[in-house]
């Protein structure tokens, strides 16, 4: 007796998207099992970011691990360490403000000085040089006596408030003195004066303005210094305060999110490889392979 066997169920395994054959794992006339692998496609690269992506997964848990459990002792110390140094830069600055503040007075007194000496000697009269010359001096004078009160209510107080005030007021007279000076030195080339003041002492005057300029830009510098060291101290205090804060929730949420969204890539990629593949979705028979 003899007969036909016909397959009660035929079935087409297609890859759902095109690629690079690597393995066929069966041939026609192999008896295969339910979910057996049958061939797959070139997964290399796909293999590449799965790794990736658990590498990106262990990382995100370690950063929330570590926010859990807060900052170590010993960083901790060293953030402290910073607070002490940026204070000591800054108590350092303030004090070295005072020896610049100091010698700042002294070219203005120098200043006043000549030019006392200037109008004695050639200005004594009440002509217009003269009465220029009479003005600017008291100007020079007034902002000599404005900068000695600042300067000794910060030499003997030494606050940071009574310094910088002192600072203020020693930019803003080294400024007028400057302006005065050079109104001064203006009157000793006009007129009768251009002959009668000496060239050394018109050399002197200009001698002094450039004291004033050097004294301006040191005290300047100073003061830049103490606002450099102001904010070096003040990162200094948040990154401290910062370690010794407990966990805000709003981290521990931000740490959560970046480990579901590198899970969802790493499933994203597992659902990719699984499409590199065909397995027996029944118990039968291969009968032809493509």
């Amino acid at each position: 007796m003899s007969g036909k066997i016909v397959a009660t169920e035929n079935l087409d395994l297609p890859f759902e998207s095109a690629g690079q054959v690597k393995s066929v794992l069966v041939k026609e006339g192999d008896k295969v099992s339910i979910d057996q692998l049958l061939t797959s496609q070139d997964t290399a690269q796909l293999y590449t970011q799965l790794a990736e992506a658990k590498a990106g997964i262990d990382l995100e848990e370690a950063k929330l691990n570590q926010l859990l459990a807060g900052v170590s002792p010993e960083d901790i110390k060293i953030s402290e360490n910073k607070v002490t140094s940026a204070q000591q830069d800054l108590n350092n600055a303030y004090e070295n403000s005072i020896t610049v503040l100091d010698k700042a007075y002294s070219v203005t007194y120098n200043v006043s000085t000549a030019v006392i000496y200037l109008q004695n000697n050639y200005f004594s009269s009440s002509d217009q040089e003269g009465v220029k010359v009479n003005e600017n001096r008291n100007i020079i004078s007034q902002n000599l006596s404005d900068a000695k009160i600042y300067l000794d209510q910060a030499k003997n107080s030494y606050s940071d408030h009574d310094i910088n005030m002192a600072i203020i007021h020693m930019i803003g007279d080294l400024n007028s003195s400057y302006n005065a000076l050079s109104i001064i030195r203006d009157q000793c080339d006009l007129g009768i004066y251009y002959s009668r003041v000496s060239s050394a002492d018109k050399s002197s005057l200009d001698t002094h303005k450039t004291n004033i300029n050097t004294a301006l830009t040191n005290v300047k510098s100073s003061n830049q210094d103490i606002s450099n060291y102001k904010i070096s101290l003040q990162k200094a205090e948040n990154e401290l305060a910062f370690k010794k804060a407990p966990a805000r929730q709003s981290d521990i949420r931000v740490f959560e999110a970046q480990i579901n969204q590198a899970k969802a890539s790493e499933q994203n990629i597992l659902v990719q490889l699984k499409k590199k593949q065909i397995r027996s979705p029944i118990s039968g028979v291969i009968t032809k392979v493509n």
